[in-house]
């Protein structure tokens, strides 16, 4: 320079900036300033790494310095760690559902199962079920030659069933082979006297299969019979429990107490019975 007072530096353009100051008397200074060359940074801004002393290039907001030490990048998003914890607690959460889920889902069959059971076993033992299972067969009386019905077959429709309403039970007669026997009266029977006195035979509430085979297949037999020496069938009462077989009732008893009372006694019994009187 010519050494007068100014500044000078050198503009970025390359041109040689020399602004000529007023005339000063005294001692002038020089300022020397270091700028850092930030122009290969793609921001062109920088700065110096104070314990590398390395020129270090800003990037935008949103953006980070790529391996190159120059270029600008997005930031990549990191990937979500869930914790390890979280992760547990979810697993163990789900594990311990399905389990609920599986154990309620088995019990809810199995109770399902439980109840059909219970339902076909109380159908199984209702005395519905049982008549109309008895109904439906047809008994066979091939079996037992004094059961035969001219070689023909009988079914429960063959019987003619009395409303429950309709008899009436006074009092015990006795027992009979299958249960109580009562005395009682039947209303409502046409072409007979009503009420018309009869002999009602019972069988028991709980009883076997068998039982009731052998019951109805007296009732049977007796509904065939028709002589005025054999008590005659009125009827049975099957739709309720316990079942009624109704028979004509004998005034005078029956035959075996009957020939016990007037079978002949012997004339040494007689003369005993005479003497103890006249004592």
């Amino acid at each position: 320079m010519d050494g007068e007072d100014g500044v000078s530096f050198i503009s970025p353009l390359g041109i040689l900036y020399t602004p000529a100051l007023k005339v000063m008397e005294g001692h002038g200074e020089v300022n020397i300033k270091h700028y850092l060359n930030c122009s290969h940074c793609e921001v062109d801004e920088c700065h110096m790494d104070p314990e590398s002393h390395k020129v270090i290039c800003f990037c935008d907001h949103g953006t980070v310095l790529a391996d190159d030490g120059v270029s600008c990048i997005v930031s990549p998003t990191p990937e979500p760690h869930l914790p390890l914890s979280l992760i547990l607690s979810v697993v163990t959460s789900a594990l311990v559902a399905a389990l609920v889920l599986a154990f309620s889902g088995i019990m809810i069959v199995y109770r399902r199962k439980h109840q059909e059971l219970q339902a076909m076993q109380m159908e199984l033992q209702s005395p519905e079920y049982k008549l109309s299972k008895l109904r439906t067969s047809t008994i066979m009386t091939d079996y037992n030659p004094n059961y035969c019905f001219a070689g023909k077959t009988s079914s429960i429709s063959d019987l003619k069933e009395v409303p429950r309403k309709n008899i009436t039970l006074i009092r015990g007669l006795g027992h009979g082979a299958f249960g109580e026997v009562y005395e009682g009266q039947v209303s409502g029977m046409p072409n007979d006297p009503s009420p018309l006195q009869v002999a009602v035979k019972t069988l028991p509430e709980v009883c076997s299969e068998q039982d009731e085979l052998d019951f109805l297949m007296e009732a049977l037999i007796i509904s065939k019979f028709n002589h005025q020496n054999i008590v005659r069938c009125i009827g049975v009462s099957l739709q309720a429990l316990p079942r009624f077989i109704l028979l004509e009732l004998m005034a005078g008893g029956d035959l075996k107490s009957f020939l016990r009372e007037t079978r002949p006694r012997p004339v040494s019994e007689t003369r005993s019975c005479l003497r103890c009187s006249c004592q």
